[in-house]
């Protein structure tokens, strides 16, 4: 079952409202409510959300494997409490897939993408090095810059790859296209 709910990038938790009057909060709760988050209105009613003032979240949408609604509303009814809070996800994985981008795992080595980051449009991914590589032209300069995956973000720019291509880069008139001047 897919689920609907807010990842609190503060405590690190994912949360999501099992029925209609379930609300959830994150960790923060407990320390420091500005930070915190809440949810509430179950899956299938129009989710609501309280934010405090310095809460830094993200919506996302979740594949809980062998859950089925009949278990949310259960776990809620019964106030068994497994449901509802996930404490350990890997919130950029999760972010990769809510946006169809291509996960790290199914990246090709030496393998040319067409992504997003701020620089380019193109990068080739580096299997032993766990990074892409891209062409960067800045005014009348030309030359070669790391960038990693959103798996692996360090707080830099970070290329997002949607779609695996065949590039020759012998065509300069393609290149200027996929590499363009940055000024």
């Amino acid at each position: 079952m897919i689920v609907s709910g807010l990842y609190c990038h503060n405590c690190n938790v994912y949360i999501y409202s099992r029925t209609g009057h379930d609300i959830r909060g994150c960790l923060c709760r407990e320390t420091d409510r500005e930070k915190s988050i809440m949810v509430d209105g179950g899956q299938l009613n129009l989710m609501r959300t309280i934010c405090g003032e310095k809460s830094n979240y993200t919506f996302l949408k979740i594949n809980l494997k062998n859950i089925t609604m009949e278990d949310l509303i259960k776990d809620f009814y019964n106030k068994e409490h497994d449901l509802g809070m996930i404490k350990e996800i890997d919130a950029n994985k999760e972010i990769i897939r809510n946006i169809n981008a291509i996960e790290k795992e199914n990246l090709e080595d030496s393998c040319y993408y067409l992504g997003i980051c701020r620089n380019s449009r193109v990068a080739q991914w580096n299997e032993k090095e766990n990074c892409f590589y891209y062409i960067r032209r800045k005014f009348d300069a030309t030359f070669i810059e790391k960038i990693n995956h959103p798996e692996d973000d360090d707080g830099y720019d970070l290329f997002i790859p949607y779609q695996k291509i065949n590039l020759d880069l012998s065509d300069a008139s393609t290149a200027a296209k996929l590499f363009p001047v940055n000024k």
